[in-house]
């Protein structure tokens, strides 16, 4: 009996730590959204395969910076093709007081760089030569 209740309770803690150890994996944000500038007008779209097929340039930077950002610690994770391996921290900037990512190399796909808000994160990238920006919502 002693035994039974001893195993009851491993796995029971067992269970415990797995489920802390998850739920802190820190913030995961997705790619929602993008900003474009049509006609010298901005107009805001939501990511679907319309936009996609529409707008070349949203494909390419979804594809080379990843559909989801992961944040931990201050530490920032990337998922697509050009920004798997790129290590970046959250910074804040003095003089715009503001917080943006600090890439340790700028993809070349990023023009400006980026923005970071409590719920959305803004990389911009350019868009049939213009720059756009795609919205990271946290998840």
């Amino acid at each position: 009996m002693k035994k039974a209740i001893s195993i009851i309770l491993f796995i029971c803690s067992m269970v415990c730590l797995i489920f802390a150890g998850c739920s802190d994996d820190g913030e995961i944000y997705l790619v929602k959204q993008v900003v474009i500038d049509v006609n010298s007008e901005c107009i805001l779209l939501d990511i679907n395969d319309k936009t996609l097929s529409d707008y070349q340039g949203v494909a390419n930077g979804i594809d080379s910076i990843g559909n989801k950002i992961k944040i931990k610690d201050n530490k920032v994770f990337f998922n697509g093709k050009e920004t798997k391996n790129l290590e970046a921290v959250i910074a804040f900037d003095d003089k715009y007081n503001e917080y943006y990512i600090n890439f340790s190399q700028l993809p070349p796909i990023v023009m400006k760089g980026s923005k970071v808000f409590e719920n959305e994160i803004y990389i911009y990238i350019p868009v049939q030569q213009k720059l756009s920006y795609l919205i990271y919502m946290k998840d």
